[in-house]
């Protein structure tokens, strides 16, 4: 983006619609690992292997697009690398809905799990004086009470184009930050499903 502003690039508005799709996916599957590892790290086999099986098909689906599982440079000045693929909206809001019910029935495992909630409620806690002190972001601040979002504060790739809540916690604990990311999956999912809807035609760089 740096870039682009700095030469007067104006990237085309499917290619800006695709970055949103490709930035939303990212964030799932770095809020599945986050949780993944919080199952794991109370011996929810079971539930990890519920998270792990929507990253898995969230590889499947980088691949689909780009060729590689990570996804790591299909962005590019411009644009995009290529054109979204044949039936990839189909694929991607079926997709989607495998997230949407790993949700629930991650909330349905884990919000009565008592050994989860022992060892997140009131651990790890961090204040909002933390947060700006130490220059944290992300679901981390947001956990503490913090309203950041550079999608909302200062929206970037048509992002303003596109209706979501800003998940923010009370406590700062680990089980805020759990909440936060949980219904950050939620958000992920709506923005995505309303970028495949209005998907724009056009040059993809």
């Amino acid at each position: 983006l740096c870039l682009e502003r700095l030469l007067g690039v104006e990237v085309p508005k499917r290619a800006q619609y695709a970055r949103v799709i490709l930035s939303e996916l990212g964030r799932i599957g770095e809020h599945f690992i986050w949780l993944g590892l919080q199952a794991r790290q109370i011996a929810a086999h079971g539930l990890f292997q519920l998270v792990d099986s929507r990253r898995e098909a969230l590889c499947d689906i980088y691949e689909s697009i780009g060729g590689n599982r990570w996804m790591t440079s299909f962005v590019r000045l411009g644009g995009i690398a290529a054109d979204l693929p044949g039936g990839f909206s189909g694929r991607l809001s079926a997709f989607l809905s495998t997230v949407m019910r790993g949700v629930a029935e991650l909330r349905a495992a884990w919000d009565g799990n008592g050994v989860w909630l022992d060892r997140a409620r009131g651990v790890g806690t961090i204040g909002v004086a933390e947060v700006r002190s130490w220059g944290l972001s992300g679901p981390v601040a947001r956990a503490a009470g913090v309203c950041c979002d550079l999608r909302k504060d200062e929206p970037y790739s048509a992002y303003e184009e596109f209706d979501f809540e800003v998940p923010v916690g009370l406590s700062g604990d680990v089980y805020d930050r759990y909440l936060v990311r949980v219904e950050e999956l939620v958000q992920s999912c709506s923005i995505i499903n309303q970028a495949l809807r209005d998907l724009p035609d056009g040059d993809y760089s």
